[in-house]
């Protein structure tokens, strides 16, 4: 599927280049292209300090942000888009930039995904009541008893020097 999109956009991008060419003449086609390219870099700064803004201020009200990393991604990809030259790409850029047109791609986007896959939404409390059925039901559970002894490779002379710093101070 990637592989025919890759083959089919180049085609249609000279295709439509060609007759906007042929209907405004190849200056002034070029010269939208180069426009939308910095209009694309100009509007991926402007909505992306904003998507930045809006994702802070869901973290700090310490709510999800789901809606604004979707968002951020979109803008990502619509200022690529709209460097890219081309103008079936930049019209698309330009629609994933747009906040009206980027809710609407969210909302398929969103809708598509859900039908696509299945989403776990229960919570990861299995392990915590695992291990108190495991602690009531076999004893101890993870705490396991045990004692530690160091192992000093210098043998005697590392007890002796021990000894000697460990020395109450005469009285």
């Amino acid at each position: 599927m990637l592989i025919i999109f890759l083959i089919v956009l180049p085609v249609v991008e000279i295709y439509v280049f060609v007759q906007v060419s042929n209907a405004i003449g190849f200056l002034p086609a070029l010269a939208l292209i180069i426009l939308s390219a910095l209009l694309g870099s100009a509007l991926l700064r402007r909505q992306g300090r904003a998507a930045i803004q809006r994702f802070n201020t869901a973290v700090d009200s310490r709510r999800m942000p789901a809606r604004e990393v979707a968002d951020a991604a979109m803008i990502a990809l619509g200022a690529f888009m709209l460097i890219i030259p081309g103008f079936v790409t930049s019209v698309f850029g330009l629609m994933l930039l747009f906040p009206p047109t980027r809710t609407l791609f969210r909302m398929l986007g969103g809708a598509f995904l859900l039908r696509r896959f299945s989403f776990v939404t229960s919570s990861a409390s299995w392990g915590y009541d695992r291990a108190r059925r495991t602690q009531n039901d076999t004893g101890p559970g993870f705490d396991i008893e045990g004692n530690a002894q160091e192992v000093d490779p210098d043998g005697a002379a590392a007890q002796a020097r021990r000894d000697a710093t460990h020395q109450l101070p005469p009285a």
